[in-house]
């Protein structure tokens, strides 16, 4: 699925989401528009729970600032 990462707060793009290798996300050729994975789930660091990739939540910290 192709979202558009910097204009809608998306689990898969928060800091506190835990992917470390960045696996389930992808660049495209727009650096706005992002391949995500959306049935992976992951722990949220921030609030202790199982997560999908295309939730959100007011905690979110975006990890692709310097992007």
């Amino acid at each position: 699925m192709k979202l558009n990462a910097m204009s809608m707060p998306y689990c898969a793009t928060c800091e506190f989401w835990d992917d470390v290798g960045r696996n389930v996300i992808s660049p495209t050729f727009d650096r706005r528009i992002w391949n995500i994975q959306e049935k992976e789930k992951r722990m949220c660091l921030k609030k202790r729970i199982l997560t999908k990739a295309i939730g959100s939540c007011q905690k979110y910290e975006s990890k692709l600032k310097g992007l």
